[in-house]
This record gives structure tokens, C-alpha cells and sequence, in this order.
């Protein structure tokens, strides 16, 4: 059984990740986070997030198979009245986490690919790209090989910017002059956040 302040903490330790995160974060980043680095059990994590969510300092939304947590005004508000009491090391913690996983986390709520049989001769192939929780690109198409599919799904993972741009410029082939302009405007849907605190 929790104390009144572990559970206090554990809270606030939750509403410290999700400001800081500056990515859309999952309900299962969120408790990777927490429980790799030993701050809180798994049944005291649920405890904290649905107490969160109760007292509307979080806000859940299901998308798909993934669970997102955002956090409100409220949640804000009570981080700035308490963060001061929440432990250095254990905050120390949490950055470090999140700066050495941020490429993985941000790629993997980012690009995605996946493909599942359809028959014996036929796999439909899936990617996507995201930017937060927005869709920017998503692509179904059926190949005849597991060898194929896998292959694209490879280099989606490995280009995605790349395919992306060269999809785009075929579908947008023999356009106005505007297109540069348009062009230039899609290079920044690939950009990794800037996760460094500004100066």
C-alpha cells in the first residue's frame, strides 16, 4: 500500500515525463520509463495514471492499439506547485532516460511498417508515417512474397524520408511553378524535434 506522498510523488514524477517528453507519449512509454528505472511499480503506475486521469490532470485517448496521455492545464498546474519538492536524482533520472531513448521513442510513434498474409501468393504490406499524432503518410499495397514485403517494410524503416519525397514528387509530377515552394514545405515533416533546451 502507497503513502499519501509516494503517491503524491509518483504523480507528479508522471506529469515531470509527459511536459518534458515534447513528443506525443503512450500510456506504455510512460510506464518504461517509470519502471525501468525503478521509480514505481507497475500497479502503483496504473494506480498514479487513472488517479491523474480521475482528478482530469491527464486526459487518456485511445488510438488504435496504442494509449496516448496528454496532459491538461490542471495537470500543468499542479506540476508548477509541486515540482519543486520532487526529488533531484529521481528527476536527474528521467531526463537521462529520455534523452538516451528519444530517437527510438520518436521513431517508433513516428514511422511504422507492418504486413500480414493475405493467402499463400499475396501480403499486404502497411506503413506510415506520423508527425505527433497526426498522419502525414499512410500506404497499403499487396506484393506476392514474404520476401517483398519484408523487403519494403526494411526500407521504409531505413528511408523513410527518402521514399516519402520520391513518392510524393511522382503524385505531384508536371505541377505549377509552386511546387518547389511546396516541396520546401514538406521537408520539415521529417525532422526530428529539437529536445535540447533553448538557450
Amino acid at each position: 500500500m502507497q503513502d499519501n506522498k509516494n503517491i503524491a510523488e509518483n504523480k507528479i514524477l508522471i506529469l515531470y515525463a509527459l511536459v518534458n517528453a515534447r513528443y506525443a507519449m503512450t500510456k506504455h512509454d510512460l510506464s518504461m520509463i517509470m519502471l525501468d528505472n525503478l521509480l514505481m511499480s507497475y500497479y502503483n503506475f496504473q494506480d498514479s495514471i487513472y488517479g491523474l486521469k480521475d482528478g482530469r490532470f491527464i486526459i487518456l485517448d485511445k488510438d488504435g492499439l496504442d494509449e496516448y496521455v496528454e496532459i491538461t492545464d490542471s495537470g500543468r498546474s499542479m506540476l508548477d506547485l509541486f515540482s519543486s519538492n520532487l526529488d533531484v536524482h529521481k528527476r536527474s533520472m528521467i531526463d537521462v532516460y529520455m534523452e538516451e531513448m528519444k530517437n527510438e521513442l520518436i521513431e517508433k510513434n513516428t514511422i511504422y511498417a507492418s504486413y500480414q498474409a493475405v493467402d499463400s501468393d499475396h501480403f499486404l504490406v502497411e506503413i506510415h508515417a506520423k508527425e505527433g499524432r497526426r498522419m502525414i503518410f499512410n500506404l497499403g499495397i499487396e506484393v506476392q512474397s514474404a520476401e517483398e514485403a519484408e523487403y519494403i517494410c526494411e526500407n521504409w524503416k531505413r528511408n523513410p524520408e527518402t521514399v516519402y519525397y520520391q513518392f510524393m514528387d511522382l503524385l505531384t509530377a508536371n505541377r505549377p511553378k509552386d511546387a518547389t515552394a511546396t516541396r520546401e514545405a514538406r521537408q520539415t515533416l521529417f525532422e526530428q524535434p529539437d529536445l535540447e533546451p533553448e538557450e
